[in-house]
């Protein structure tokens, strides 16, 4: 089964689902693999829970639709993450009803690697709200930090701008198609972090924004980032969705306090007098929390960069070509070949005992999908994902054409 069948398989759930559904969850943990799910029963289905909203469209098999949309994301370069891909977010894939799909546009980056935080506030800002959360954002961007949003206009708009003023990275969370620009006033924004950053979402194209859609996004939001700020927000502000996801999430939250008779504040003064979220004023307020966090995402961007130049003048002696043409040739050779059995050649790197026991699952000879590892490891899927990204870095495996890995020590 190449990596195609299971995308459209994958996009299948997901249309099947709808965005925000807990279904999918539930069926992956019962299933365990996107193939068994699609080649369920309805009295399979049943078995797992008796009152699955979307079961009708689950026992139709038509990948009509999904073929559609993973066309058109081909041709548009549109990368379509998924619990298989090593780049799909474990923080997210740890959330309560984590999207089967996510749509991305633009520059992924090893987002569980880095220092994320959810930048938030109401679209009525004041002046104040706009220069601090403006100021203070510019400040979390200069110490490395990728800085999520939702695009909407207001103090969503205003954190997007100061990450990209800084040089700094910034994901775009939609609450509609990735074909679709909405606000549209955000057209040039949204173009901009597209070259720069990430636009990403679970809505598939063609669907239109809609005030339903919205909370629903604010999960991803909150979801892969390492904790929610709110500049501004009045009592009844969909910033506050994010912050109640972020609390079940067991993520930190922050707000900034305002005047306490100003209506833009009400929220956040309300946040901080419940205890919901700490007060800040400016950056560093939130940065000495998260001093080890900045350190290892520093040291995992030095130990890419040094990856990159090993990787280039390894190419230049074509070493690693030369491995990457066996390791093709030899696909589909039997694993248990006595000279390239797994486990017979030890890394010459210091592993965890995690990543020795994804290293372990893989051969020299037979390339094995994230869902192959999982089950010759019994692992769940974010500790191989998370493990096959390290092991990458280290130069110790090798991703093939599909998605799937060999060792290359």
């Amino acid at each position: 089964m190449d990596n195609k069948d299971r995308l459209i398989k994958w996009i299948w759930l997901s249309l099947a689902c709808g965005p925000g559904s807990l279904v999918p969850e539930m069926l992956y943990s019962a299933f365990g693999d996107i193939d068994a799910i699609y080649e369920a029963s309805e009295e399979e289905y049943a078995e797992i829970s008796e009152d699955i909203k979307c079961l009708t469209q689950l026992c139709s098999k038509s990948t009509e639709r999904a073929t559609y949309i993973l066309k058109w994301c081909e041709i548009k370069k549109v990368t379509i993450l998924t619990p298989d891909d090593p780049a799909y977010p474990v923080r997210l894939y740890e959330t309560h009803g984590f999207p089967c799909v996510l749509y991305a546009f633009g520059n992924v980056p090893k987002i569980d690697k880095s220092l994320v935080f959810a930048c938030v506030g109401t679209r009525e800002m004041t002046e104040y709200g706009e220069t601090n959360a403006y100021s203070i954002t510019r400040d979390l961007a200069k110490e490395g930090a990728i800085i999520v949003s939702g695009l909407a206009l207001g103090i969503d708009s205003i954190c997007h701008r100061a990450a990209l003023d800084v040089g700094g990275f910034t994901i775009a969370v939609l609450g509609c198609g990735i074909d679709t620009v909405y606000p549209p006033q955000n057209r040039a924004l949204m173009t901009e972090i597209a070259r720069k950053g990430l636009i990403l979402t679970e809505f598939p194209i063609e669907t239109q924004p809609s005030k339903f859609n919205f909370p629903i996004r604010n999960r991803i939001i909150s979801g892969i980032s390492n904790a929610t700020i709110v500049f501004e927000a009045a009592e009844k502000s969909g910033s506050l969705i994010t912050v109640n996801y972020s609390v079940k999430q067991g993520r930190p939250v922050y707000a900034l306090p305002g005047n306490a008779g100003n209506l833009s504040s009400l929220g956040t003064n309300g946040l901080l007098t419940k205890g919901v979220a700490k007060p800040f004023v400016n950056a560093g307020d939130i940065m000495i929390n998260f001093k080890d966090q900045k350190k290892k995402a520093a040291a995992e961007k030095k130990q890419d960069h040094e990856a990159t130049i090993v990787l280039k003048r390894s190419a230049g002696s074509q070493t690693v070509s030369k491995q990457r043409n066996d390791a093709v040739k030899d696909a589909g050779a039997a694993e248990d070949n006595p000279v390239r059995k797994t486990g017979n050649n030890p890394p010459i790197t210091k592993l965890s005992t995690l990543e020795e026991q994804v290293y372990n699952t893989l051969s020299l000879t037979a390339p094995l999908s994230c869902e192959q590892i999982r089950i010759r490891a019994g692992l769940p899927i974010s500790k191989v994902m998370a493990a096959i990204s390290i092991l990458e870095i280290k130069n110790l495996i090798l991703r093939m054409p599909g998605g799937n890995y060999v060792r290359i020590k």
